[in-house]
C-alpha cells in the first residue's frame, strides 16, 4: 500500500471499530523542529492525534494488523488518560506564569511553526513560550 491508500483503509477501519462515535479529520501538526500529518480522532472536546508519518513508517516494516492495533490502543490510552484542563485556570495569567518557561528554536526550521504562535526573534533564533500542562 502506498501513503494514501494506507491513511484511507486505517481511517475506514479505525471509523468501523470505534462504530463511527468518533470524529475522525486530518490535520499538520507543526512542532518544534518538526511536523507531521495527524489523523484526529475526536469526541465532546477532546481528541488523540495519530503520526499518520510515523505510523505508515512502522508499516513499511510491519505488518497492518499491528500496527492498526497500536494505533486503536494509542486512541484508548489518549481518552482514558485524558487531562483535566481548567481553562479559567488556562487564560489567568496569575496561575499560569508558574507554568511558563522559555525555549530557544531555529526560526528556518520552525516557519510553520512559528507562524501560529507568539515569539521574539533574536537574529536567527526564536525565543517561543510553551506552557508546562502537568496540573491545571
Amino acid at each position: 500500500m502506498n501513503y494514501n491508500e494506507f491513511k484511507t483503509k486505517l481511517t475506514h477501519d479505525l471509523a468501523h471499530t470505534l462504530h463511527n462515535e468518533f470524529e475522525i479529520t486530518f490535520n499538520p501538526i507543526y512542532k518544534v523542529n518538526e511536523y507531521y500529518d495527524a489523523m484526529t480522532i475526536s469526541k465532546e472536546n477532546m481528541g488523540v492525534n495519530l503520526n499518520l508519518n510515523r505510523l505508515y513508517k512502522m508499516y513499511l516494516n510491519e505488518n497492518y494488523e499491528h500496527i492498526y492495533q497500536n494505533a486503536l490502543k494509542t486512541i484508548k490510552e489518549g481518552f482514558r488518560n485524558k487531562p483535566n484542563l481548567d481553562t479559567i485556570k488556562l487564560s489567568d495569567y496569575q496561575t499560569i506564569k508558574e507554568k511558563l518557561f522559555i525555549e530557544i528554536i531555529s526560526i528556518e526550521k520552525n516557519l510553520q511553526l512559528l507562524n501560529n504562535i507568539p515569539y521574539t526573534r533574536i537574529e536567527d533564533m526564536a525565543i517561543i513560550y510553551p506552557i508546562t500542562l502537568d496540573e491545571l
